[in-house]
């Protein structure tokens, strides 16, 4: 069954208080409708009172309260709140669903995290006040002789309305107080004694006082020595309000039991190292049907292998010491076989007269995977700096290197032996040039010609040479959507992609295998970006490239786009491939996973937003040495002095007149001496104390019609 009887549901939230888990319904309104024993005996029976003035102590409701967020997203929220006597309470709400839908009110978990030693104290005086309740109540209580009251207490006059002298008249007959429902129970067991029949000493009547009330009586008989004979000795105890109060806990059992089912939080009840109880939320965090799924296992089949010895002897502790152990975190193993990260808190309690350890579980799983994931993003973004300005500075020098070598190779005839030689050095140049790109294609900072496109085309004319770089022992599949929609990206950039993890698949078959390219349109929902870092939600077109190679670790998983990492032997590869399709993917403003494990392949899942708009165009147009001489004045500033040389001799090369400034400020006074005569401003954009657009604009006072061409290293200039 999916809840305990009665006494079991009393134990279990025995239980909860003992952990100090408090359970309240609060409606839209912040007054309470219901709270558990845990809260009353913390603050008084606040129905229909204001919980932040009761709980709290405040004057208005908390900015961050998580009832009215539950009830807003109708969905679970936690919040940590603070009274105004510094208490912290952690608190769970959960909405509470109306019959016809609607959303008024919600259910709370109420934990209070900073004084325990002051919840046990109210408890041990809570417990001092009921046994003095018990100690002073007082029992009706008679004695039966010979057919005949001889005894009968104060209170037995008090709730029957009848004096000594009455119940010792002659012809006085007790039937007279007791209500006609009860009598047949009663004339049966004067019949049982008469018989030489021993009635159970024990049974329930309702009696019927002298005004005509009907009182629940409980009564206890047992038969004593009395002036030489048998005196029947009675205790009549009246439970008229106990069963008022059962009837009303009987008609909210369906409400406590809807109060256990909603409670957002997994319990498991374990007693002698086997699973007696399970709650809702429990049976839904472990992939469990039923409860009978779970029950009657042992509870560290569930919990896995590197934390198992740990936690069992955290159990044993539990028992032995009888108090709660502070919440953990370890690893536990659903039905299903997935691997949930938890924290756990084991309390002991008393469990249907047995000793049982209660775990409060919370599933921090997707918590855990979004930290991951956070910190390998944080570790990309610095690695991209760092790869980005290493880049930029490199770039910088190659642009002296090769720039010193085309006008060297300019100021030399053709058939001159330097010319072999410089154009070697252009070569290496240009392959450095190309490592670099790889470089700030990682760091998002290369120079994208973007287009609107349908990848399925390009992946089309590609598949030829897709099919010739992996081979003939490599089968090669392609699924592409027929309703694919439009991305917006670099083509060239996109081979570029396709080509990389191309060649990454086929390394990881080195005895053949199979490669599958596909495409489809996908929308990524709330639920997925809520356990994916920096994935909006969204449609995408997706594009995933999957291999039957080798697979991955989770350890290389987490270093894959890493520059310069690379799994493959020496001079096989730079390390700079994967990195340079994480980059542009990223530029393009996609996401790109891997899933992967150790021999079973690797899948690549690349995800691109729609684009709506029509394509772009982008016109080249060529021109010829002769049209790029001239005679005006060139002002060209930077501060990097190789990178500013070569500038001024390249424009001097080609019968400009050039002044050179090596700052912005150097490059404002040249500009002020010299007036309208600068026909060309060639600025850098970035430079130190004053940049590019800085400069500009202090020169249009004197300088308002020269025109201005900027420069920069850095793509989002």
């Amino acid at each position: 069954m999916l809840l305990p009887e009665k006494d079991q549901l009393h134990s279990l939230m025995a239980g909860l208080s003992r952990i100090g888990l408090g359970i309240d319904i609060v409606g839209v309104d912040y007054r309470v409708f219901f709270q558990n024993q845990y809260l009353k005996d913390r603050f008084g029976d606040l129905a229909g009172k204001l919980c932040y003035e009761n709980y709290l102590g405040l004057t208005e409701p908390c900015d961050c309260c998580p009832m009215v967020a539950a009830v807003k997203n109708n969905r679970v929220e936690f919040a940590e709140l603070v009274s105004s006597d510094g208490r912290h309470y952690e608190v769970s709400s959960a909405p509470l669903p109306n019959p016809d839908g609607t959303v008024n009110k919600a259910i709370e978990v109420i934990r209070d995290i900073t004084e325990k030693k002051r919840m046990e104290k109210e408890l041990r005086e809570s417990e001092v006040k009921f046994r003095n309740l018990i100690e002073q109540s007082d029992d009706a209580i008679y004695v039966l002789f010979d057919g005949k009251f001889e005894i009968i207490n104060r209170k037995f006059s008090e709730f029957a309305g009848v004096t000594p002298e009455e119940v010792r008249a002659e012809g006085f007959d007790f039937m007279e107080l007791v209500a006609p429902r009860s009598r047949q129970l009663i004339e049966e067991r004067v019949r049982m004694t008469k018989r030489g029949e021993t009635p159970p000493p024990r049974y329930e009547f309702t009696a019927l006082t002298r005004d005509g009330r009907e009182i629940a009586v409980e009564a206890s008989v047992t038969n004593i020595d009395y002036r030489g004979g048998t005196a029947v000795l009675g205790i009549l105890r009246d439970i008229t309000k106990r069963k008022q109060a059962e009837k009303s806990l009987r008609e909210s059992e369906e409400q406590h039991r809807q109060l256990l089912d909603l409670i957002p939080v997994a319990i498991i009840v374990h007693s002698e190292g086997l699973i007696v109880y399970v709650n809702p939320a429990a049976l839904e965090m472990m992939r469990a049907g039923n409860p009978e799924d779970l029950v009657g296992k042992p509870v560290l089949e569930f919990i896995h292998t590197e934390h198992r010895d740990a936690a069992e002897k955290r159990i044993a502790d539990a028992l032995t010491e009888g108090r709660k152990a502070l919440a953990v975190e370890e690893k536990m193993i659903a039905l299903d076989g997935t691997i949930l990260t938890a924290e756990v808190t084991t309390v002991p309690f008393e469990y249907m007269g047995k000793p049982a350890v209660q775990m409060v579980i919370r599933d921090i799983t997707n918590y855990k995977k979004l930290e991951d994931q956070f910190r390998q993003a944080q570790k990309m973004e610095a690695v991209g700096k760092l790869a980005g300005g290493v880049a930029h500075d490199f770039n910088n020098l190659l642009t002296v290197i090769s720039g010193t070598v085309e006008l060297m190779m300019m100021s030399l005839n053709k058939d001159d032996p330097l010319v072999s030689d410089l154009e070697e050095v252009m070569k290496a140049s240009q392959r450095a040039a190309q490592l670099t790109g790889q470089l700030l294609a990682f760091s998002r900072k290369q120079t994208l010609q973007p287009k609107v496109l349908n990848v399925n085309s390009i992946l089309l004319n590609l598949e030829k040479m897709l099919q010739r770089i992996i081979g003939e022992d490599i089968k090669f599949e392609t699924f592409y959507a027929d309703d694919l929609k439009q991305i917006r990206i670099d083509p060239g950039q996109f081979e570029q992609i396709i080509l990389n993890l191309t060649v990454n698949a086929r390394d990881a078959m080195p005895n053949g295998g199979s490669l599958i390219i596909e495409t489809m349109n996908i929308e990524l929902t709330e639920e997925y970006c809520a356990t994916h870092h920096e994935v909006k939600p969204g449609d995408y077109v997706m594009v995933s490239v999957s291999d039957s190679g080798c697979g991955m670790t989770d350890e290389i998983k987490s270093q894959i786009f890493d520059p310069f990492f690379t799994t493959k032997d020496q001079g096989r590869g730079t390390g700079l491939g994967l990195s340079t399709v994480f980059g542009i993917v990223k530029q393009s403003d996609g996401f790109i996973y891997v899933y992967s494990e150790p021999g079973k392949g690797t899948t690549f899942k690349i995800y691109l937003p729609w684009f709506e708009g029509e394509e772009e165009s982008l016109e080249l147009r060529t021109v010829s040495d002769e049209s790029l001489r001239g005679d005006e004045t060139v002002l060209v500033v930077e501060d990097e002095e190789g990178v500013r040389h070569i500038a001024v001799r390249s424009l001097e090369k080609f019968g400009y007149r050039v002044i050179e400034a090596e700052n912005g400020g150097a490059g404002y006074l040249k500009c002020r001496k010299l007036g309208g005569q600068v026909d060309l401003v060639v600025t850098d954009v970035v430079m130190p104390d004053m940049d590019g657009a800085e400069f500009v604009e202090s020169i249009r006072e004197f300088c308002p019609d020269t025109k201005v061409l900027y420069m920069s290293g850095y793509t989002y200039n």
